[in-house]
């Protein structure tokens, strides 16, 4: 049972079947650690997982109750990470946008990776699978191949509202400790400056439409005054860090299967 005073939760789960090649099978665990965020009549749910085959995800759930004065209103939740992923040490990083792109009416396709070289936002697009990949320049695991991260979005919709921060989905700054405010995103990247080979800092937005339901609550009448009873189930939203040439084999696999 957890304290009044908790801060943060931290639990171990089975993740399921991390692979599966007929009769060999393995199950993954992760490490989570989640805390919660009282805004307003909202409980958001930060959680980090860390799995054991070197994936890390962010999320964030809203739960809680519906805004008592417009219960019924459908609304968006938009939370932004800021990640500075320093990647073999803090120099040395390099941004990619990622995409791929179907050669329609072909039966071919084309997968690409173009250097961000100064900072920028980047939008995501769902037909073109956009992911950001981040690589130091040195790094390599043991077959020589440059060991990088993937941040790909997990998300149904992109929201867009008049804070300027909302107009992209992924941004590529270079570090500076002073910023950390997400309404003044437009503001560091002008004029731009260089972020290839150095210290840098990818900011992701992401978004989760709740469209209210009856499982999510109602108004009842107590004694003559309306009052909102039922709890507006988890909303979840985030993206994974994808491990790509970090290992040099398959990650949880027997010597004999993967040597």
């Amino acid at each position: 049972m957890l304290g009044p005073n908790t801060e943060v939760c931290k639990e171990v789960h089975d993740r399921g079947l991390a692979w599966k090649d007929d009769n060999n099978v393995r199950r993954g665990e992760e490490l989570v650690l989640w805390s919660t965020l009282d805004a307003g009549n909202y409980n958001y749910v930060i959680e980090w997982t860390f799995r054991d085959d070197g994936v890390v995800m962010g999320r964030v759930g809203a739960t809680a109750q519906n805004l008592s004065i417009q219960p019924y209103d459908a609304h968006m939740h938009g939370p932004i990470w800021r990640l500075d992923i320093d990647f073999n040490g803090f120099a040395g990083d390099s941004a990619y946008l990622g995409t791929h792109k179907e050669n329609l009416p072909l039966p071919t396709a084309t997968d690409s990776m173009t250097l961000i070289a100064t900072e920028s936002g980047q939008q995501w697009d769902p037909l073109a699978f956009t992911s950001i990949h981040v690589q130091d320049s040195t790094l390599k695991n043991a077959r020589g191949n440059a060991s990088a991260y993937h941040l790909i979005p997990m998300r149904y919709g992109t929201p867009r509202h008049k804070e300027p921060y909302t107009k992209n989905d992924f941004w590529v700054t270079r570090y500076n400790p002073a910023e950390m405010f997400p309404d003044l995103l437009s503001s560091y990247i002008s004029p731009p400056q260089n972020i290839s080979s150095t210290d840098i800092v990818v900011w992701y937005y992401g978004g989760a439409h709740h469209l209210v339901r009856d499982e999510d609550g109602h108004i009842i009448n107590d004694n003559g005054f309306p009052v909102w009873t039922g709890e507006a189930h988890i909303m979840w939203n985030g993206f994974m860090l994808m491990p790509h040439n970090l290992f040099d084999k398959t990650p949880l696999c027997p010597t004999s299967l993967c040597p």
